[in-house]
């Protein structure tokens, strides 16, 4: 099904959700699907050199980037291709707009599509605006909305299944586990539909990982490294490369088995000693690791995501057992192995 607009937040018959002004800009989506949204919550302008200059985006520009991927193209690595993954402002040094064009790359890069009749790679995921002068283009997940979210025939055939999870974050229908230097990427039916390894999607990553939390407040992703280092990279969302990472050193370390975030922005850091601690990121620190007084808690517990939309159920992971948790009455509700929660062998 074919669907071109102007979209806000979670719209119909899309698995891709806005996020307002700022951020993802639009999202497109390969053959046969062909879906092209624009985020109508952004400041458009079309060849308008003086609003782009204040900071509108150039309607036209994204356009045909956009059309390219829904007609299969993927992403050049030549800087004045119309598919390069960046996009920077359509204007000259002197202000003027520059008329978006077809480099050759561009033209061959179809035509090695149809020309040669050959089938079209996996869907482009969102266009989004970072915080500096570019937009990041990033590289999608495949998706066949049929109403079933799922790897499409593009997706690379592995069978492979994480082990162990050393780390484990979710952010709307998508969660990423981590296991030693791999990233696995699930759906909301725990289907895998990316699998990279970490080094390939962050820069300078954690070598040794202990835990992650997604800050939801700040919309950052923060990995916490052995010894008492702290990765913070900004995001839009999880099908997007990530930006502007950063480091420092977190002065309150201990030796961390694992971290849970919480919609209303609480982060809480759980170490060796069944002992638990608030994290404030906007200050970098923590509160005092007191003992947990959680009835039924799970001892080594890696990470957790949502169960109930209220957060009233979580599951809890270790390395490899999941438990249902109920939190109001402090209960383990089900108790099951990773491999059998995980809907992949």
């Amino acid at each position: 099904m074919t669907s071109i607009g102007f979209k806000v937040q979670q719209h119909r018959g899309c698995y891709y959700p806005f996020d307002g002004t700022g951020g993802v800009l639009a999202h497109a989506l390969y053959p046969p699907n062909g879906q092209l949204h624009f985020d109508d919550d952004e400041k458009w302008t079309y060849k308008d050199a003086e609003k782009i200059r204040r900071e509108y985006t150039d309607l036209l520009y994204v356009a045909i980037h956009e059309i390219g991927h829904t007609l299969g193209v993927d992403h050049l690595e030549n800087k004045n291709s119309i598919m390069y993954f960046s996009y920077k402002e359509p204007i000259d040094v002197r202000g003027r707009y520059i008329e978006p064009t077809l480099h050759q790359v561009d033209i061959a890069a179809i035509q090695k599509i149809y020309g040669k009749r050959e089938r079209a790679p996996a869907p482009a995921l969102p266009t989004r605006r970072p915080a500096n002068d570019e937009i990041e283009i990033g590289a999608a997940d495949p998706v066949n909305h049929n109403g079933n979210d799922r790897p499409t025939d593009e997706t690379p055939k592995s069978t492979s299944c994480p082990v162990k999870i050393d780390a484990i974050v979710a952010d709307g229908s998508s969660t990423l586990i981590f296991d030693g230097n791999t990233l696995f990427i699930f759906n909301d039916q725990r289907r895998i539909v990316k699998q990279h390894l970490i080094n390939e999607i962050f820069s300078d990553p954690p070598q040794q990982l202990e835990a992650a939390v997604l800050d939801h407040r700040m919309r950052k992703l923060i990995f916490f490294e052995r010894g008492g280092t702290l990765h913070a990279y900004f995001h839009s969302n999880f099908f997007n490369r990530y930006l502007s990472a950063y480091k420092r050193r977190f002065d309150q370390y201990h030796h961390l088995t694992g971290a849970i975030s919480f919609k209303s922005g609480a982060i809480l850091l759980l170490d060796k000693n069944y002992k638990y601690a608030t994290y404030d990121s906007r200050l970098g620190n923590s509160s005092e690791f007191k003992p947990i007084d959680f009835q039924n808690f799970p001892r080594n517990v890696r990470g957790a995501i949502k169960a109930s939309h209220d957060e009233s159920q979580l599951y809890l992971f270790t390395n490899n057992r999941v438990y249902l948790y109920n939190v109001d009455e402090e209960i383990v509700e089900k108790e099951q192995a990773l491999s059998e929660w995980l809907n992949c062998r």
